[in-house]
């Protein structure tokens, strides 16, 4: 700044607090990461109460996620805090998101489809004609989310639900939102063939006892609406089942495999949102080698144990879960294998 210049710095907001908050202002330098105040001052802000007071939950909660195909319960309470009766109140609700299903709207206001407003008034509760000195009440209404993620583009993620109210009369208004984030939802699936482009298999086929067979597993990550971290997925090798250290495909190089406890590790790391929707699935390709014991004899044998996977929405904060059931040598995505060539031979 040159010598006698004069500049001004304009910050707004919306304070919400009845009880205020004090702004401290200072202006000084920096010098080695330390800031050496020249001057400083406190303004204290008070609010007054409002007459009107608003306040919203879903399901009973100030906050919330939720899943597609939930249901969601709304309610705005409302409260007149002046001295007088207020008339001709009007509380409005405006719903804002991409995963509504408004099919599923069941309210006692009016509904305008075009704009997304349900409006109390006189006409559809009579306590808002006249809302006396301290009168309170509250109005509801539920609806569902969309049972399927609207996905298009890459833009199409971070999906919320809002509302926002607005209660006013003549004199006085007052105004709340709430806002409930969708969660993502992450697949894993698991499968497996003999016949395969990425690895070339060998041994008998249908599998025979204390031979060794070879199989390639893919385990295929797809994740919807937001972005999943420190995703992992492990599983085991079953009785008979030899780990050969060949693998490929995107998640090749963090996959690992412990030798004294049989298990497998994957650990995937970050997935992006739209993976396996707008994207391919991340995956992985591995190869295992099973030489069925005797007691499997007529039997589909496990080739991989039950899959797990684990990870956290990095948009919701939630835990991310979900599994792959056992795969056996009846390997249902290999069309060349089938049930004659599925159960081991003695």
């Amino acid at each position: 700044m040159n010598p006698n210049v004069e500049g001004k710095i304009v910050i707004s907001g919306i304070l919400k607090s009845a009880q205020g908050d004090n702004f401290d202002v200072a202006i000084g330098i920096v010098e080695n990461d330390k800031f050496y105040k020249f001057w400083q001052n406190a303004l204290p802000v008070s609010l007054s109460d409002s007459p009107l007071k608003l306040n919203i939950s879903v399901n009973d909660q100030a906050n919330a996620t939720a899943n597609p195909g939930d249901r969601l319960q709304f309610k705005i309470n409302y409260e007149n805090n002046s001295g007088v009766a207020l008339e001709n109140v009007v509380l409005k609700a405006v719903l804002g998101g991409l995963m509504y299903d408004f099919a599923t709207l069941k309210t006692g206001g009016y509904f305008n489809g075009v704009n997304n407003t349900i409006t109390w008034n006189a006409g559809n509760m009579a306590d808002l004609g006249n809302l006396r000195s301290g009168a309170s009440g509250v109005v509801e209404f539920q609806i569902n989310v969309k049972p399927q993620y609207v996905m298009r583009t890459f833009r199409d993620k971070n999906f919320l639900l809002q509302v926002t109210a607005e209660i006013e009369t003549p004199a006085a208004s007052a105004a709340e939102d709430i806002a409930v984030k969708i969660n993502t939802k992450t697949e894993l699936k698991t499968k497996g063939y003999y016949f395969d482009s990425a690895m070339k298999n060998s041994g008998p086929l249908p599998p025979k006892v204390n031979q060794a067979t070879t199989y390639t597993i893919h385990w295929q990550v797809t994740n919807f609406s937001n972005d999943a971290d420190n995703v992992m997925v492990r599983s085991t090798l079953p009785e008979g089942v030899a780990w050969l250290d060949k693998k490929s495909g995107a998640g090749g190089a963090t996959l690992e495999y412990n030798d004294r406890t049989g298990e497998l590790i994957w650990n995937v790391g970050k997935v992006s949102a739209g993976t396996g929707v707008l994207l391919d699935p991340y995956e992985v390709i591995f190869q295992v080698s099973l030489t069925p014991a005797a007691h499997q004899a007529n039997l589909t044998a496990p080739i991989l144990g039950e899959s797990a996977l684990t990870g956290a929405d990095m948009f919701t904060g939630t835990d991310i879960a979900a599994t792959a059931p056992i795969l056996k040598t009846d390997l249902p995505d290999d069309s060349g294998v089938g049930i004659l060539k599925s159960r081991v031979q003695p």
